[in-house]
This record gives C-alpha cells, structure tokens and sequence, in this order.
C-alpha cells in the first residue's frame, strides 16, 4: 500500500499476480485513485513503480515509469518493461509484460447507440450477436467486446479505427489472456503474439 498525494491510502489490487510474470510473461491490476484524470495520471507515475517494486520484493525507487512516444515502459524489472494503462472513473488498470501488452477497462452501462457503435467499431459478426441479447446482457456483452478491441489495438500498437475485415485480422494476432466482467466494469487484457 501507498499513499495518494492527497493522502489516501492506495491499494494495488490483482487480476493476475507477479507470480503470472514468471509463469506467463505477464501479470494485471489496478489502483483505485480518486480525482480528475490530470490528478491519476501523476499520481500514478509516483505511485505504480513503487507499489510493483514492492510487489515484486526490490528496494523503493528501483523502478521508474518513462513516457515514451508510444505507450510508457517501465524501467529497473529485468525483462518486464512493456507497461499499458487504463484510467476509467476512480480505477486505473495496468498490465506489465515481457512482450507489447494492452489492457482496457471500461464501464458497463446503457449506450443508447450501441448498435451503430458495434457496426462502425465491432464489425457485423459482433454488432448481430449483440442484437440477439437481451438488453441488460447487452451491456456487458458490449463492454466486454469494446474492452477487447482497445486492448488489442494497445497490444499491437494501432490506435482505433473503423472496423475492416483488415483490420479484425490484423487484431486478431494478439492473445486474449483475460475477459471479464465485474463490479460494473469490463476488463480485456491482451498479449501480442
């Protein structure tokens, strides 16, 4: 545990524990940080490094979080330096890998057109599955794909785009590790290949 600047006691929470690292290149959670997204994000550059070094057992201020052009790489953890981020209402998700990595966490809720948003971003596979669910399946349903796709754009470096069968290939080469859906949230963590 750390502390906010502002003096909240800040826990790091696990989707997939150090251990994973070892085991399977990767490992995911995130911090509950209070405030507008300018107040996380610095934060979170002091708050993350330390939080993993102590995680993984090295001294206070071995690791260091760097802004790069692309997403930010985490430096002092031999092997591990691929770092995504997510920032959604109080909670910023992370996943740190040997190998590009992205992660996504989105909130579930109604999105009134959700339909034109499957077809323009999802394709036409995912928007007609979603259209034969129920609507409070739905929203998760589409939180979850939506995660996914910002993930995998993360994972391979693309940003968002409109959907092409191009592009649902070019996606489609990074390894879902983890969907799920829980406490209103959806989380999609993907590993380049």
């Amino acid at each position: 545990m750390d502390r906010h600047p502002g003096g909240t006691v800040v826990a790091l929470n696990w989707w997939l524990s150090p251990a994973t690292l070892v085991e399977r290149g990767v490992c995911a959670g995130w911090l509950s940080l209070p405030g507008p997204r300018p107040v996380q994000r610095v934060a979170l550059r002091q708050l993350l490094p330390e939080a993993l070094a102590s995680a993984f057992g090295q001294a206070p201020g071995s690791l260091v979080l760097l802004e790069t052009g692309a997403a930010p790489r985490l430096r002092g953890l031999a092997g591990a330096e691929w770092l995504s981020l997510s920032y959604v209402g109080g909670r910023v998700s992370f996943a740190l890998a040997v190998r590009p990595v992205g992660i996504d966490l989105v909130e579930i809720g109604a999105l009134p057109d959700w339909r034109a948003v499957a077809e323009d971003f999802l394709g036409p596979d995912v928007a007609a599955a979603l259209g034969t669910l129920p609507a409070h399946e739905r929203d998760g349903a589409f939180a979850l794909a939506w995660a996914e796709l910002e993930a995998r754009g993360k994972a391979l470096g693309e940003g968002l785009a409109e959907w092409s069968a191009g592009r649902a290939a070019s996606l489609a080469e990074g390894e879902l590790l983890l969907s799920v859906a829980a406490d209103g949230h959806a989380m999609a963590l993907v590993l380049a290949a």
